[in-house]
């Protein structure tokens, strides 16, 4: 952790998360993760430990962390740090890349959907590619 780092994300919290989050500010200081309210559901994370600054979590992925620390700081530290590392390992909330959408794209030209569907009913969606790579970032 680094004080002169210049890492900061916005993170707006799902449902009532923002006083959990608020109350357990202290806590969360302890696990390196320095957390301010920012108004209404909105939090600012400020500092956060190497790993995690790096690991390239969106927005929403942040929130979910917060929000599972949030309801952690009972089962103490340990628990905490636990739920940190499993946060920094790459993939498992960090937002698909511009490539790795394009490679899941492409991954359906191989697709033969001439086959029968195990469902009785398909479900397509047709949706712009700007839209789509919005949604992964």
């Amino acid at each position: 952790m680094d004080a002169g780092s210049l890492f900061s994300v916005t993170v707006v919290l799902p449902g009532n998360a923002i006083e959990q989050v608020l109350a357990g500010a202290a806590w969360l200081l302890a696990l390196g993760l320095e957390v301010e309210p920012f108004g209404g559901a909105t939090v600012v994370v400020r500092r956060a430990p190497a790993e995690l600054e790096g690991a390239g979590l969106s927005p929403e992925a942040w929130g979910e962390l917060l929000g599972e620390l949030a309801e952690l700081e009972p089962k103490g530290t340990e628990e905490g740090l636990r739920c940190l590392a499993a946060a920094a390992v790459p993939g498992r909330w960090r937002a698909a890349s511009h490539a790795e959408v394009h490679a899941q794209l492409g991954a359906l030209d191989d697709c033969d959907f001439s086959v029968a569907p195990r469902r009785a009913r398909i479900v397509v969606h047709q949706l712009p590619l700007l839209e789509l790579e919005g949604w992964a970032s």
